[in-house]
């Protein structure tokens, strides 16, 4: 027999990794306005970003009686400008 885990067992750390990313983006701002930070593009699979965006917002969409919809066109890695 085949135990799923909650959605929530599953988002929990996902999300606290995103509340650190937007923490150290936060804090990145005094670099951006010195001029001080470099960017480099990088593929990034944009399905499993929207995927896991999804999955997070799946508990505030479903409490508000909202529908989150995702509507994805080729190509699955697009390229990023991510901070370094």
């Amino acid at each position: 027999m085949v135990m799923l885990m909650p959605l929530w067992r599953r988002t929990l750390p996902q999300s606290s990794d995103y509340l650190l990313s937007l923490i150290n983006d936060v804090l990145d701002i005094s670099r951006i306005e010195s001029g001080n930070i470099s960017y480099d593009p990088e593929p990034v699979n944009i399905t499993a970003v929207t995927d896991s965006v999804l999955d997070i917002t799946h508990g505030f969409t479903i409490n508000r009686d909202l529908q989150l919809i995702v509507h994805r066109d080729e190509p699955e890695t697009i390229m990023c400008w991510l901070t370094k």
